[in-house]
């Protein structure tokens, strides 16, 4: 049985994706690397800081589901495409 799709449910689809794109780990350019040594941080070094709090990934059905979304943004003009991407975005 097909599923009926709302408006809203295509819109929640769209942000789900952007949030996912966005958890996504940065790509530098390839071909760089860090000729700087390692540097170990002694206990002293570290006592009175703050642990490192990082995000979560997504699950590998979240960035499947994403990549689903992103592509029906195809369908759309150009403009339509930018500007779906933009409200989902939270851009103002």
């Amino acid at each position: 049985m097909a599923r009926e799709w709302t408006r809203a449910d295509v819109e929640a689809r769209l942000e789900s994706a952007a949030r996912v794109m966005r958890a996504q780990p940065r790509l530098g350019p390839q071909g760089t690397f860090n000729a700087w040594p390692a540097y170990f941080h002694e206990f002293a070094d570290k006592v009175g800081q703050e642990p490192e709090m990082r995000r979560p990934l997504p699950s590998p059905r979240a960035v499947t589901e994403a990549e689903e979304a992103m592509v029906w943004l195809r369908w759309l003009e150009v403009d339509d495409a930018r500007l779906v991407c933009a409200r989902v975005s939270g851009a103002d």
